[in-house]
């Protein structure tokens, strides 16, 4: 089997803000074919400036990989992926992740990573403590990054380096998938909200509002001095 051909193409880049979907970066890993990986998808709202920037910096640096002299001759697919993915109502999510473990090159120990994780005002999270649910407002770190297997084995991959929490919503495994809303003002008088207060207590604001899209986004692959084409 032909070695894979990685290439970075940028580091420390920095999402606007978004919402997580299917986060598992603090005390839950992504297991998949024996693999252990950390992984945040994140959405921006449907069809809104900042997603449209952020799928144009992911197809620049697609068209910068294929000019990338370390894929000299290599043959790309215009559908390989390209760090997102179209869900069924046709919002973007993005997909950010990296490997859970590295093996020390030394030793040949295997060592668990940790990704670090921050409030809003730069205070540090337990990551073995913490667990991102759907709906929190985050912003990633990562790296842009090529790689390139075979003729239908390449793309683009968005590697996660750590996340900002703006607005927490922590994951909880037994709300059996239900999208629940904030009891009105009438509701809490009377008392009809029943089980809900209890998660309000807890912080698990599920409402569905949509991405603070407000930020600022430059084109990272822009030249200095150069204005970006979007």
């Amino acid at each position: 089997m032909a070695n894979t051909i990685n290439v970075t193409l940028l580091k420390k880049q920095i999402t606007p803000i978004g919402e997580s979907r299917f986060a598992k970066v603090g005390k839950r890993v992504d297991e998949y074919e024996g693999k252990r990986r950390y992984v945040i998808n994140v959405t921006f709202g449907k069809g809104s400036p900042t997603e449209k920037k952020m799928k144009a910096a992911c197809d620049k640096a697609f068209e910068l990989a294929k000019a990338n002299d370390a894929f000299k001759g290599k043959k790309w697919n215009p559908m390989c992926q390209k760090g997102y993915e179209e869900l069924d109502d046709g919002t973007l999510s993005f997909r950010f992740r990296t490997n859970a473990e590295f093996t020390d090159y030394n030793t040949g120990e295997k060592i668990t990573k940790k990704i670090p994780l921050f409030d809003k005002h730069g205070n540090k999270y337990n990551s073995a403590e913490i667990e991102i649910g759907n709906g929190s407002k985050v912003q990633v770190s990562y790296d842009v990054g090529a790689y390139y297997s075979s003729s239908t084995v390449h793309g683009i991959n968005l590697y996660l380096h750590g996340v900002m929490i703006h607005d927490l919503v922590e994951y909880n495994g037994d709300d059996c998938g239900f999208t629940f809303e904030e009891p009105s003002a009438e509701e809490v008088f009377n008392g009809t909200d029943n089980d809900n207060a209890k998660d309000n207590e807890n912080g698990n604001d599920s409402s569905n509002g949509s991405a603070d899209t407000s930020n600022d986004f430059v084109d990272p692959f822009a030249e200095p001095n150069e204005e970006a084409p979007f």
